[in-house]
């Protein structure tokens, strides 16, 4: 007989300290934070990722809040659009919008691999992307508003 997958068995370890540092310890605690949206901010890559995994619907525009991760506010940012993000190359240092380093700068990824683009759904886009040593993730439709080309935010 063939053991069930429990929900942590499906995420990597990178995942699961970002729900032990939300204060997740069940799926019910995830699930629940995931109905409470009114309150609620984007999230970062990590979350969408788990949201994704664990199949847990988000609306576009609501997400549960993590990481002090809030959308930018400021006229003055200029985040990346749709287009731009098609036009990413390997290599191309993008920052993020409101997360910063212990110096204050911005935090800076770097554009890890080729854009990934569907001819059906012209809309979307994925970009892989590289923070630091250990950390990955992908540049999305859903989250272009938190990255900015310029680092003067």
């Amino acid at each position: 007989m063939k053991k069930a997958k429990t929900w942590k068995s499906k995420l990597d370890k990178l995942q699961l300290a970002h729900c032990k540092d939300m204060g997740f310890r069940t799926l019910t605690q995830i699930r629940q934070s995931v109905m409470h949206q009114e309150t609620m901010e984007f999230p970062c890559w990590c979350c969408v990722s788990i949201g994704r995994t664990l199949g847990i619907e988000f609306t576009l525009t609501t997400f549960h809040k993590c990481c002090g991760v809030t959308r930018a506010s400021s006229p003055a940012i200029l985040t990346i659009t749709l287009e731009q993000a098609k036009q990413l190359a390997h290599g191309t240092t993008i920052y993020h919008a409101t997360n910063k380093n212990a110096d204050g700068s911005p935090q800076r990824w770097r554009v890890n691999g080729k854009a990934a683009l569907w001819k059906t759904a012209p809309e979307l886009v994925r970009v892989p992307i590289k923070h630091g040593l250990h950390r990955y993730g992908y540049l999305t439709e859903d989250n272009l508003n938190q990255f900015t080309l310029t680092e003067g935010v």
